[in-house]
């Protein structure tokens, strides 16, 4: 019952979507666009964890946790590399500065 109701919602997913999105700017295609990105980070990200893990093969678990974590690190590097990814980086750090800049402005001096 519960798989067939998940299948339900993810078949409909796509109209649920458009109809959110209607009057506005956004598309499905460009959710798609912001979302591709960040998942194929992540699943590059677990093929690297994967592969260090089955290289080096540390039989403990915290040089597995390093080894893993080494690996991740190893595609965050490497998906910067991508310019729309730099871009998206930089953008993410101005919006921190200004988050930074207006709680520092509005912060009430006792």
């Amino acid at each position: 019952m519960a798989l067939s109701g998940s299948l339900v919602l993810i078949s409909m997913f796509p109209w649920i979507l458009k109809f959110t999105f209607r009057g506005t700017n956004f598309t499905l295609r460009l959710l798609g666009r912001a979302l591709l990105y960040p998942m194929a980070t992540c699943l590059g990200s677990v093929f690297f964890g994967e592969l260090a893990l089955r290289l080096v093969a540390p039989e403990r678990i915290l040089p597995q946790l390093l080894v893993v974590a080494l690996g991740f690190t190893a595609a965050y590097l490497c998906s910067a590399l991508v310019p729309s990814v730099r871009n998206e980086i930089i953008s993410f750090k101005s919006m921190l500065s200004e988050l930074r800049l207006s709680s520092r402005v509005k912060s009430p001096t006792v």
